[in-house]
């Protein structure tokens, strides 16, 4: 049936998994880093909080944090700006998901296979968030060549002329009254 892996290939597996941590990890942690620099600073993370993610234990916990912060920020920034997203949080189901597969790896014996797995997650999440500061990036570059305009000047007249009102008044006696009702229209035309 299923016998248990010899300690060679665990230790191998292992090994494979904490270098392409590491290797994935520095350009996941660069990408979300440079999400969170092109928000607006209403965010509670600051940018170069996401590299807490390599402290051992911690990390495991902040890794969380950096998809939520990253996910909520794109996604406030997106509605600021008055743009609809595809995902009201951008890219929180995927980054979920990776760091949720990475966790796994403290299971026995299929563990490590499940946290080499959390990998693919892990890019998904990297590429999706990169496209989506890369659109951001066009937004705020194309908003940002926008004429600026100044405060807006609003007309009050001074003076209101009153020949004129009255002027007015006698060509369009029903002027300032407020706009009929489905009630008064039925009864005005006879209709019920």
């Amino acid at each position: 049936m299923f016998s248990i892996p010899e300690v060679d290939l665990v230790n191998a597996l292992l090994l494979i998994l904490l270098f392409s941590w590491v290797v994935i990890g520095v350009f996941w942690l660069q990408v979300m880093q440079r999400a969170l620099e092109l928000v607006r600073p209403f965010n509670k993370m600051k940018p170069s909080q996401v590299w807490l993610t390599f402290i051992p234990l911690f990390g495991l916990y902040w890794q969380f944090m950096v998809v939520h912060h990253v996910a909520d920020s794109l996604g406030e920034e997106y509605r600021r700006r008055g743009i609809i997203t595809r995902e009201a949080r951008p890219g929180f189901g995927v980054g979920l998901t990776a760091n949720i597969l990475l966790c796994c790896a403290v299971i026995p014996d299929f563990g490590i296979l499940i946290a080499l797995l959390s990998h693919v997650s892990r890019l998904m999440h990297l590429f999706k968030i990169k496209s989506y500061t890369t659109e951001l990036a066009a937004i705020i570059a194309e908003q940002n060549s926008y004429p600026k305009v100044e405060e807006a000047q609003v007309y009050i007249p001074q003076e209101v002329n009153s020949v004129i009102e009255e002027a007015l008044k006698q060509n369009n006696p029903n002027r300032f009254l407020p706009p009929e009702t489905a009630e008064e229209a039925r009864k005005k035309w006879g209709r019920k």
